[in-house]
């Protein structure tokens, strides 16, 4: 086919170069990996319309409304998690009904493809009063679960609303070639489009019930300062969908740590941004990218992270792509491809680490001479900070509550 110039006649039409090539595979970035990954809902309950779901069965169900949709659903919900190569991995929208196990259905489903025993799941059961709910999977041949998981809802914090918010999930694994230990927590904020009383889109870009995942941001930090897991080690990686872009409120309240002052000792890093620049990107809203998707680290992990990913198999792919059939024509559904493309609206995070006590407290700032004269102070209570002056961790900062490793040294 040729295009017409209005002055020469017939032209060859331009050619088309592919400036944005599907990723053959994931990245690796690092000795031992942490990835997170939005599942799209991934309910083992059909969606018929019936209200059987949820914590207390009455609520609609989400996910595939029929048992085809749903084999799609899951062929590239395990393709993808396969593909990721991570150590651990947090999941966003897994069904949150009694007696319903999605993240135990993902694991018999990789370890069909990847080997018997490839990977565990924490059983958590229903948590919190969501249709859905976080989850997190792990390979039982590189980490081993250090007690038992933690949720952070409105009974360990009332500005953490249950209501809104889906609860934090915190668990604490230790690698067992060297012993070292991480706390990895997923969360899912409430999202920009809900609807929050008393906290309306204020026209300021970051949408509804801001105000609400300030709050969330807030209380999560905090709570993770008192060592919820009981991990004696403060090596947290915050993961999940915050509903927030990186330059908004909830995402700054993180990076302030539990002082709610940035640029101090008690900061959290964000892994995307250090490691992938501003313009990074985990999702694509009306021709507009950013990342909702998030990997936050507390002072004492960051240095430790050596590289990070996103998995880009999601955000750039048309949903015409993805499992679900409704409104589709028999022209568009043959579209469909059993792989990890267009598994879900959120590209996977990944996180790569070299977990090491010594070369993670030394190698992020030098040691202290004297324990410097910082006490920050919040809510009208004191926090202390601690300083090691022995040389060989750099420095050591523990909030109110926070149990100090007893021989003195942290992995």
């Amino acid at each position: 086919m040729y295009m017409m110039s209005r002055s020469n006649g017939p032209v060859a039409p331009a050619d088309y170069v592919a400036a944005n090539p599907r990723p053959a595979s994931a990245e690796h970035v690092g000795d031992l990996q942490v990835a997170a990954m939005n599942t799209l809902n991934y309910f083992l309950t059909l969606d018929t319309g019936l209200a059987v779901c949820g914590p207390l069965q009455n609520v609609e169900c989400r996910g595939a409304d029929d048992y085809a949709e749903f084999t799609r659903q899951r062929t590239k919900l395990l393709g993808a998690l396969a593909g990721i190569d991570a150590d651990i991995i947090g999941l966003n929208e897994l069904e949150n009904t009694p007696a319903v196990d999605p993240a135990g259905d993902l694991v018999s489903g990789l370890n069909t493809l990847l080997g018997a025993g490839s990977f565990a799941a924490i059983d958590t059961g229903v948590i919190g009063v969501d249709a859905i709910r976080a989850g997190l999977l792990y390979r039982p041949a590189i980490v081993t679960p250090v007690g038992a998981f933690k949720i952070l809802n409105s009974s360990a914090d009332p500005r953490f609303l249950d209501t809104l918010d889906r609860p934090s999930l915190a668990q604490t694994f230790v690698v067992n070639a060297t012993g070292e230990r991480l706390t990895v927590v997923m969360n899912h904020f409430k999202s920009k489009g809900s609807i929050c009383t008393g906290d309306p889109d204020l026209g300021g870009g970051q949408g509804n019930c801001n105000l609400t995942r300030v709050a969330a941001a807030q209380a999560l930090v905090d709570w993770l300062a008192t060592d919820p897991t009981g991990s004696s080690d403060p090596e947290f990686l915050i993961l999940g969908d915050l509903n927030s872009y990186a330059m908004e409120d909830p995402v700054d309240a993180i990076k302030a740590g539990p002082d709610d002052a940035p640029s101090t000792v008690d900061d959290y890093t964000n892994l995307i941004a250090t490691y992938l620049g501003p313009y990074a990107y985990t999702y694509v809203f009306d021709g507009q990218a950013g990342h909702l998707d998030h990997a936050l680290a507390f002072y004492a992990l960051a240095p430790q992270a050596t590289g990070v990913s996103t998995w880009h198999i999601n955000a750039d792919e048309p949903d015409v792509l993805d499992y679900d059939t409704t409104f589709k024509p028999s022209s568009q559904d043959a579209l469909f491809e059993p792989n990890e493309f267009r598994t879900s609206d959120h590209d996977p995070v990944i996180v790569g680490l070299r977990l090491s006590s010594t070369w993670g407290f030394s190698g992020f700032m030098a040691p202290v001479d004297s324990p410097p004269t910082v006490n920050t102070v919040k809510a009208g209570a004191a926090v202390p900070v601690k300083f090691s002056v022995n040389g060989d961790r750099g420095l050591d900062i523990f909030a109110a509550g926070y149990p100090r490793d007893p021989a003195g040294a942290s992995s």
